[in-house]
């Protein structure tokens, strides 16, 4: 369907760039995000061995999570660019003569004016 409106729309590629990447982004990381570890039942002052162990496990844990992030954005903002290159590349590469006219009957209105 989006063929049909490429002829119309020529900038199409970049409005589903730009819409679906924070989507896939979203999607991606949601499917990524590590389970939260136990909180300390004291953060002021983490006294007992399981609080310590509870408060590492937290720090890690965001660390894992942050990491995370940039894998999902990475790989959601790779898969937008390869989607746009699997549908906009060929049906570029099929309107090239009329690309071509276009330019050249664009360049001659400009020669006679």
């Amino acid at each position: 369907y989006l063929y049909l409106l490429a002829n119309a729309y020529p900038t199409l590629p970049v409005v589903v760039t730009t819409f679906l990447s924070p989507v896939s982004v979203m999607a991606l990381r949601r499917a990524t995000m590590p389970s939260l570890p136990g909180r300390p039942q004291h953060l002021d002052g983490a006294k007992t061995l399981d609080d310590r162990i509870n408060l590492i496990k937290l720090l890690s844990w965001e660390e894992r999570d942050e990491q995370n992030f940039y894998r999902a954005a990475t790989n959601s903002f790779f898969l937008a660019g390869l989607g746009c290159w699997i549908a906009w590349v060929p049906w570029a590469w099929r309107q090239e003569d009329y690309f071509s006219s276009k330019l050249e009957a664009v360049a001659q209105d400009r020669g006679a004016q």
